[in-house]
């Protein structure tokens, strides 16, 4: 059975208004639950807040959780290193 795909979003709450900061490609579960289990809940809920959602191809949501500053940050970096690392593999 082939494993399910999805990628992950990293949202900005601010005035209430969701804005993208960025979207991985899609990924394999093992890696969004790896980068899940990585990103640390906010329950300081204070503004600006951020958001970790995992959608699959239909963009039906699967996962999501107010992470804080820290934990969005590196996620951000991690979208970008896994782009420029696809876009590497492609190149050829």
């Amino acid at each position: 059975m082939p494993r399910k795909k999805a990628k992950i979003n990293i949202y900005i709450i601010e005035n209430g208004r969701k804005i993208l900061l960025a979207s991985s490609n899609m990924l394999s579960e093992v890696e969004v639950i790896s980068i899940w289990n990585d990103s640390r809940c906010n329950y300081n809920l204070s503004n600006p807040d951020y958001l970790f959602e995992a959608v699959d191809s239909n963009d039906i949501l699967l996962l999501n959780k107010f992470i804080d500053k820290k934990s969005a940050c590196d996620n951000i970096f991690k979208i970008h290193k896994n782009i420029m690392s696809y876009l590497k593999n492609t190149e050829n």
